[in-house]
């Protein structure tokens, strides 16, 4: 009866820990920003480009505070010519955790990119880099995300068409999102 009870007993803690570690170790999200940014298309430097982007995002933990991702986002670039650009990839962030609660969120994101300006499609490639990302997650299932220093660089290229925008956002051009923890 004791090794009954014992077995029951073990089989009942081992549960709870896988429980413990599978919770919150997948999310879904969705980030949205705009503003007004510096751009660099083609080596000349545009300041009056405003910018809207959303992003849909899902990840996974694979280890304590490394997690990786796919996000899907749209963009769209009113300058001289709308641009709008679709972007779909994978993505790493690292959790620091700074006090109870709140977490310095570094990323990176390489994607692929599909262009349109005035009725052509361009497709390309792009990296990300938020500098100054921050998330708070106030329960256990919910986060609220706010980027406020990000660096983007896309390069559109197709049959003698080329575009690359190198664009940093500080301070005027923030994103903020949520997250919900499985």
């Amino acid at each position: 009866m004791k090794r009954i009870l014992l077995i029951i007993l073990c089989m009942t803690a081992s549960m709870t820990t896988l429980y413990a570690q599978n919770k919150g170790d997948i999310f879904l999200g969705g980030i949205a920003g705009g503003g007004i940014s510096t751009n660099f298309i083609d080596g000349q430097a545009d300041a009056s480009i405003a910018n809207v982007n959303a992003t849909i995002e899902v990840g996974y933990f694979v280890a304590n505070r490394l997690k990786i991702g796919a996000e899907v986002g749209y963009a769209l670039t009113a300058g001289d010519s709308n641009i709008h650009v679709l972007t779909i990839g994978p993505n790493m962030t690292y959790y620091a955790k700074l006090v109870e609660k709140l977490y310095y969120t570094p990323s990176l994101t390489v994607c692929f990119a599909l262009g349109f300006a005035d009725g052509i499609s361009i497709p390309g490639l792009g990296v990300g880099l938020n500098l100054f990302s921050m998330e708070f997650r106030p329960t256990r299932r919910l986060g609220f995300t706010a980027s406020l220093a990000s660096m983007n660089y896309v390069a559109l290229s197709d049959e003698g068409i080329t575009s690359s925008t190198l664009g940093i956002n500080i301070g005027i051009n923030p994103s903020v999102g949520f997250k919900y923890y499985f």
